[in-house]
């Protein structure tokens, strides 16, 4: 059996997924969006275990995204057969993501 050491949202990052929504982002874009700024780079596994999300809505959260260009999407290369990894990471600086979202109506 494998250990995996995945980051969860704490309730500091909570606290900021809130504000968020409460500026008008849907409930996974905020959850995406609290768990990248802790992160380096992100796996959209990564993102489901971290934020608590369905696979289906980091899909839609990441689509909402990338009409902003705040969000660098990259494919990582698995050992072996299969489909490539996504690897998600923050382009912008999170104060302005904070400031446009406030100006902007999702």
């Amino acid at each position: 059996m494998k250990k995996l050491d995945i980051n969860q949202l704490d309730d500091s990052d909570e606290e900021l997924a809130e504000i968020l929504i409460s500026s008008g982002l849907s409930r996974p874009v905020a959850r995406t969006l609290a768990y990248l700024k802790k992160v380096d780079t992100a796996t959209s596994v990564d993102l489901e275990r971290g934020t608590g999300l369905r696979q289906p809505e980091v899909s839609i959260a990441m689509r909402q995204l990338n009409p902003f260009y705040w969000i660098e999407e990259n494919e990582e290369k698995k050992p072996g057969k299969g489909r490539p990894n996504k690897v998600y990471s923050l382009k912008v600086g999170f104060k302005d993501i904070i400031h446009w979202s406030s100006v902007k109506d999702f």
